[in-house]
């Protein structure tokens, strides 16, 4: 049987459409009258899910990744750190610590990853946390390593401040793209 009201397919011994919620129990004797729209009731599959299938299958697994050689490549110096570690030794610790905190991200990242793919009411708010964790990792580790490398080279601090503030400005636009993406999905995250 299909649904006079949405053109859904439904089961004949129906007496409600399970995708808009019409009464169907008289269509089956009478013919129906013009009908009022009925209120399409929202599904993952009447969503568009493309982008929260892209979040979950690549992108939060490509930020983990990510994650981890930015992680790797803080704690054992990569290939050309050793010459800028006799310059400026302090750096080599904010390394350390930076390297620490990106692995800690890309764990992050596959919990949130397995919290929205399950539709987990938290899902969406993790996420958020994450790119704004992201975020700040990113900025505090250019702030810092300008810090201690700036006054002693001929860094130009003002290009390196305008590449931060365009990190930031780009993610807060993803930010808040997500978040109206997620906040129109949000009677999905239940569990």
């Amino acid at each position: 049987m299909t649904c006079p009201y949405c053109n859904a397919d439904i089961p004949n011994d129906a007496e409600t459409c399970k995708f808009c919620g019409a009464d169907v129990s008289a269509e089956k004797t009478q013919a129906p009258a013009i009908p009022e729209a009925a209120p399409l009731q929202e599904t993952p599959s009447r969503m568009g899910m493309k982008w929260f299938k892209l979040q979950i299958y690549f992108l939060l697994f490509a930020d983990a990744l990510s994650a981890i050689a930015n992680g790797i490549m803080n704690l054992t110096g990569g290939a050309s750190r050793g010459e800028i570690y006799s310059d400026f030794g302090t750096l080599k610790p904010v390394d350390m610590v930076f390297g620490v905190i990106a692995l800690g991200l890309a764990a992050f990242c596959i919990v949130t990853r397995f919290q929205l793919a399950e539709f987990k009411k938290n899902g969406p708010k993790l996420f958020y946390l994450l790119q704004l964790a992201m975020l700040v990792r990113s900025c505090a580790y250019e702030i810092i390593g300008l810090a201690i490398i700036a006054p002693t080279t001929d860094v130009s601090v003002f290009l390196s401040v305008k590449d931060i503030l365009i990190s930031v400005v780009t993610m807060l636009i993803y930010i808040v793209i997500n978040w109206i993406y997620f906040d129109r999905r949000r009677h999905l995250f239940e569990n």
